[in-house]
């Protein structure tokens, strides 16, 4: 049997994020990804919790390649990572 109280906290939240989608959709390209990044640090950041780290970066191979920029990035936080500080 499904929880309430916990259908009831993920519906709020989705709403919230639904009307932040809808306010910013004629925005520049800039600003909708300044509130993407918002997003994940706020909303991924405090719902996934350790030992996993939530970000944005790039992914890099074993030879070197890499894949552009990620959105969101789901990292070990045992692992490796490399940000400029």
């Amino acid at each position: 049997m499904a929880n309430a109280t916990v259908i009831d906290r993920l519906a709020a939240i989705q709403s919230i994020l639904i009307a932040a989608h809808k306010g910013g959709g004629r925005l520049a390209n800039a600003l909708i990804g300044s509130e993407r990044e918002s997003f994940i640090n706020l909303v991924l950041s405090n719902v996934i919790a350790p030992p996993f780290r939530i970000g944005t970066g790039e992914i890099t191979d074993h030879s070197g390649k890499l894949c552009g920029q990620t959105d969101i990035v789901i990292e070990y936080s045992n692992s490796m990572s490399f940000p400029l500080l």
